[in-house]
C-alpha cells in the first residue's frame, strides 16, 4: 500500500518532479550515457577521509556535534589535529543514505571533468540520473524529495577543521569552518534571475571545487559500492581507498577500534563479543566483495584495547593495476594546457645566436653607446659604428668589450682598438671565453644535468611500476597454480644434473627465479623508451596521497582468544590468556582464533606475503628477468650440467 502511495505522489508530483522525470531526444541518451559510463568515481580525499558521513538507517538528531581527534606528524613534529562536524538542527548528522547521493553525484562531476577538463559552479543535475546512478526507482515521488532533503542536509552540515582537512590550492592542512554545498536549489525552485530551475543546481564551496579541480582525488567503484548492503560496510569504503593505499607496500593496515568508533559514530564496547557482533558483518562482506582478504581484530601491544587490521584484498590490486592501465592508455580531453618549450642544447663548437640585449634595438644601442663612451670612443662615432651592424653583429659587440677589458687589464690599449674590433667583426681567440659563451656553457651543463636526472628518475619509476605489475600478478596468481609450476621446473632442473641433485635449495630457487620470469613476461608492459616518452611530462610531479595521521604498519599482536570472544560478559575486561604459539599475524588458519575473517576464496591468495619470495621481484619485469630475494642471486650450474 506504501508503495502504491508512493507510486501515486510521483505520477501526481509536482511541477519540480515533474520537470525531472520527463526527458526527451537527444538530452535523455546523453544523460543515459553519462549515468552508465564505466570507469572510476573519483571522489575529494579530504572529505573522504574526515568520517563525515554516520553510518546510519535513519536520521542522528540527538546528537549536536561530531567530532574526531588524530595525530599528524608535521615538520618531524606530532601534533593533534581535530575536524568537528556541526550538523542540521532539523535533519541532524550525514548518514549512509546521504553518501550514496554524494557519491553518485561525484560520478556526475567526474564525468563533467572528463569532458571539460574543469568543473566549475554551480553542477547541474537532474533527480532522475541520480537516482539510476544508485539503482533507485525514478518513478517514487519518495525518491524525490529525499534528494530535495540530501540538498538541505549537505548545505547546512558545516565542517569546523583544526588542523584536518586539506586545501590543495594552499598545500597544506587548514584551520576554517566551511560546508560542502555552499548553496543548492532544487528543481522548480526560482533561481537568482527569476526563471524556475529545469534540474538540481548545486554550488559547490571553494574548498571541495578547488580540491577537485588541483585532483586531490580517491577512484571509488560505485557499481561495487551499490552492491554493498551493511551501512558500516559502505561507510568504510572510502576510508579504506585512503588508508590501504597508504599502506599498499605492507600489506595491511591497522586502527584502533575506540578510533574506528570516533570516526564512524559508533559505540564503544569492551566485551569481544559485542565487538565482533557490531563489526564482522560488515568486514565479512567487505571481504566477500574482496575490498579486503581477511581482517583480524586484535589486543593491542600493551593488552589494554583492541584494534582491527584490514589486509589488502584483490580488488584493491586489480583497481590499482586498472588505474596504471588507464592512466598509461587512456587518452585524455585536453581543453587547454601549458606547453613548455624543450631546451636547446648549443651545438659544440658553435655560439648560438641571441637577440640583442633588451629585445629593442634602439634601447640596445642606447646601453652599447654608453658602455663604449665609458671605454673612451666618441658617443656620435660609436652611435653611427652600431647603426652599421646587423642584429648578430649587434648582439656580439658585448663580446668584444668583455675582451678588450680583459687586454686594458694585462696592458695599455686604447679605444682605438676596440673601435677595430667591433667594426671589423674579427672571431675572437679560441681561448677567450665571453660571459654569453659562458653562459650558454653552464645552461648547456645544466639541462645535461637534468636531463640524466629525468632519465633516472623515469627509470626508477619504470623499476616501480614493473614491480607493481609484476606483484599484483603474482599475487591474483593461486597458489596451489604457482607451487605446481615450480615443482615442474625444479623436476625439469634436477633430471639428470648432479650438480642440483646435491643442492636442492639452489635448484629451488632457480625453479622460483624461472616461474617468475615466466608470469613476468606475459605482462603486457611498455618498453623503457615507451615509458619514457609517456612520462616525460609528468616524471617530476608525483602523485598526491592523503597525509595520514601517523598510521604504524601492521606488527602482529595477541589475537583475541576464542573463548574470551564466546564467555567474556559485557561488564567484564578480557582476560589475558596464554600467548598463542607462532606468529598471530602469519594469516594461517589456526584452531581457537576469533575476531579473523578470510575471503571466501582462499585459493587466489591477493595480499603478498612479506616472507614470500614470490613478492618481491628485483629485476625488470618488462624482460621477464625476474630474480628473488628471499635466498640470494640464482646460482648459475657448472659447465657440463643439465
Amino acid at each position: 500500500m506504501e508503495e502504491d502511495k508512493n507510486n501515486k505522489e510521483g505520477e501526481r508530483g509536482s511541477a519540480d518532479e515533474a520537470a525531472v522525470v520527463v526527458e526527451h531526444g537527444s538530452e535523455a541518451r546523453d544523460q543515459q550515457a553519462l549515468t552508465t559510463a564505466p570507469g572510476f568515481t573519483k571522489v575529494e580525499k579530504s572529505l573522504a577521509s574526515l568520517g563525515f558521513f554516520t553510518p546510519s538507517s535513519r536520521r542522528i538528531k540527538q546528537q549536536r556535534v561530531k567530532r574526531i581527534e588524530f595525530t599528524r606528524e608535521v615538520e618531524g613534529k606530532r601534533v593533534e589535529v581535530s575536524a568537528e562536524i556541526h550538523p542540521s538542527g532539523v535533519f541532524g548528522l550525514p548518514v549512509t543514505a546521504d553518501q550514496d547521493k554524494y557519491l553518485a553525484l561525484q560520478k556526475i562531476i567526474t564525468r563533467t571533468m572528463q569532458a571539460e577538463g574543469k568543473i566549475a559552479n554551480p553542477i547541474r543535475f537532474k533527480s532522475a540520473d541520480l537516482l539510476r546512478l544508485l539503482n533507485d526507482n525514478t518513478k517514487s515521488g519518495k525518491n524525490y524529495k529525499d534528494i530535495s532533503e540530501w540538498l538541505d542536509v549537505m548545505s547546512s552540515t558545516t565542517i569546523i577543521s583544526n588542523g584536518a582537512a586539506y586545501a590543495a590550492g594552499q598545500k597544506r592542512f587548514v584551520r576554517d569552518r566551511f560546508r560542502v554545498f555552499d548553496r543548492a536549489v532544487s528543481v522548480g525552485r526560482e533561481l537568482e534571475d527569476g526563471t524556475v530551475a529545469d534540474a538540481n543546481y548545486v554550488w559547490l564551496s571553494s574548498w571541495q571545487l578547488e580540491n577537485i579541480n588541483k585532483g586531490f582525488l580517491l577512484p571509488i567503484d560505485l557499481e561495487t559500492y551499490r552492491e554493498l548492503k551493511n551501512h558500516i560496510a559502505k561507510a568504510l569504503v572510502p576510508l579504506l581507498q585512503v588508508w590501504l593505499f597508504a599502506t599498499h607496500k605492507t600489506g595491511s593496515f591497522e586502527k584502533r577500534y575506540n578510533e574506528l568508533c570516533e570516526i564512524l559514530t559508533l559505540q564503544v564496547y569492551r566485551a569481544p563479543s559485542h565487538i565482533l557482533r557490531q563489526l564482522k558483518p560488515s568486514l565479512d562482506e567487505l571481504t566477500q566483495h574482496e575490498y579486503l582478504s581477511k581482517w583480524r581484530i586484535e589486543k593491542t601491544s600493551d593488552r589494554k584495547a583492541y584494534k582491527v587490521v584490514f589486509f589488502h584484498g584483490p580488488k584493491f590490486h586489480r583497481d590499482r593495476r586498472r588505474r596504471l592501465e588507464e592512466k598509461r592508455e587512456e587518452e585524455p580531453v585536453v581543453v587547454g594546457e601549458y606547453t613548455p618549450t624543450e631546451p636547446k642544447m648549443p651545438e659544440p663548437g658553435k655560439l648560438e645566436q641571441t637577440a640583442a640585449p633588451g629585445g629593442n634595438r634602439g634601447e640596445s644601442e642606447g646601453k652599447l653607446v654608453d658602455e663604449l663612451a665609458a671605454r673612451g670612443l666618441v658617443p656620435s662615432a660609436a652611435l653611427n659604428l652600431l647603426a652599421g651592424l646587423s642584429p648578430e653583429r649587434l648582439a656580439a659587440v658585448t663580446d668584444y668589450i668583455e675582451y678588450w677589458d680583459s687586454l686594458r687589464a694585462r696592458g695599455d690599449v686604447g679605444p682605438g682598438l676596440l673601435y677595430k674590433f667591433i667594426k671589423d667583426g674579427q672571431p675572437l681567440p679560441a681561448g677567450f671565453e665571453t660571459s654569453r659563451r659562458r653562459e650558454g656553457r653552464r645552461e648547456a651543463e645544466e639541462w645535461a644535468k637534468r636531463a640524466r636526472q629525468l632519465d633516472e628518475d623515469l627509470e626508477k619509476r619504470y623499476a616501480e611500476y614493473c614491480r607493481e605489475a609484476l606483484n599484483c600478478a603474482i599475487a591474483e596468481t593461486p597458489a596451489e597454480e604457482f607451487e605446481r609450476r615450480v615443482m615442474a621446473r625444479y623436476q625439469e632442473i634436477t633430471a639428470g644434473s648432479e650438480f642440483f641433485e646435491e643442492r636442492p635449495e639452489v635448484a629451488k630457487q632457480l625453479a622460483e627465479h624461472d616461474v617468475r620470469a615466466e608470469i613476468g613476461r606475459t605482462i603486457a608492459l611498455p618498453s623503457l623508451e615507451e615509458f619514457k616518452q609517456q612520462n616525460r611530462a609528468t616524471a617530476a610531479s608525483p602523485e598526491d596521497e592523503v597525509p595520514q595521521a601517523g598510521e604504524e604498519p601492521h606488527q602482529p599482536d595477541e589475537v583475541v582468544n576464542q573463548a574470551v570472544v564466546d564467555e567474556e560478559p559485557e561488564a567484564a575486561t578480557a582476560a589475558d590468556g596464554p600467548e598463542p604459539e607462532g606468529n598471530a599475524g602469519d594469516g594461517s588458519d589456526r584452531a581457537g582464533v576469533a575476531g579473523e575473517g578470510a575471503a571466501a576464496a582462499p585459493s587466489e591468495p591477493p595480499v603478498a606475503d612479506p616472507m614470500d619470495r614470490r613478492a618481491e621481484p628485483t629485476a625488470d619485469a618488462a624482460s621477464g628477468d625476474t630474480a628473488g630475494d628471499g635466498g640470494g642471486d640464482a646460482v648459475s650450474p657448472p659447465k657440463g650440467s643439465a
